[in-house]
């Protein structure tokens, strides 16, 4: 008789055991996080050399050295390789009084966060200089026109609003460090020393693929 009260008590509690296990909610599942596989920036520049100068030669002496400024805008294609990582190419294009500055080259961005549809990121991109540079006719001799290139180097500081899972609108500072080579220039041709160059940009960054 309590061999059988036993049994049944066992049968009974595994029966509870069961009923609960089938009354519990299933387990929740991590969705994955998505991110867009390609981003596309855009935007106008405002470019400034804080030291170096470009300086027109004579013969025997430098004349006219003025700072660099220059007004253009930036398109930067960016492969995403991770939620936190891209890698993509920077092209900037600035114009100044008698200068184009053409600026190719590759940059990676690292985004540690995003919160609250802001996305800050840093980048670091290294390329070539190109500038095309002309010296008026004068007294000095003709006009002439020159095209130049210089190693640079750079880092960029992003702050992005995500309008919608899209579209994102922010603003990007720059610093960029132009290398010059120490090469003999031949009269009034314009000589650059090493230009530190300050920007900052208002860009518009389209996101897809995700």
């Amino acid at each position: 008789m309590i061999s059988r009260f036993r049994s049944g008590l066992g049968l009974c509690v595994v029966g509870a055991l069961l009923m609960a296990a089938l009354a519990l909610p299933p387990p929740l599942r991590a969705e994955p996080v998505s991110y867009p596989t390609f981003e596309l920036s855009a935007g106008p520049e405002l470019r400034y050399a804080a030291s170096g100068a470009r300086c027109e030669r004579t013969a025997s002496d430098v004349v006219g050295c003025t700072n660099l400024l220059t007004l253009g805008f930036e398109v930067a294609p960016q492969a995403r390789l991770s939620r936190w990582l891209a890698l993509g190419a920077l092209g900037r294009l600035g114009w100044g009084d008698s200068l184009r500055m053409l600026q190719l080259g590759a940059e990676l961005r690292l985004t540690p966060l995003t919160a609250a549809g802001v996305a800050p990121w840093l980048g670091l991109n290294v390329g070539s200089l190109l500038l095309f540079d002309r010296v008026d006719a004068g007294e000095l001799g003709p006009a002439r026109s020159f095209v130049r290139a210089l190693p640079v180097a750079g880092l960029a500081l992003g702050l992005e609003f995500m309008l919608s899972l899209a579209v994102s609108a922010g603003v990007v500072l720059r610093a960029d460090y132009a290398l010059s080579s120490a090469d003999a220039l031949p009269a009034r041709k314009p000589s650059y020393d090493r230009q530190l160059l300050l920007s900052a940009s208002l860009v518009v960054t389209i996101h897809t693929g995700r």
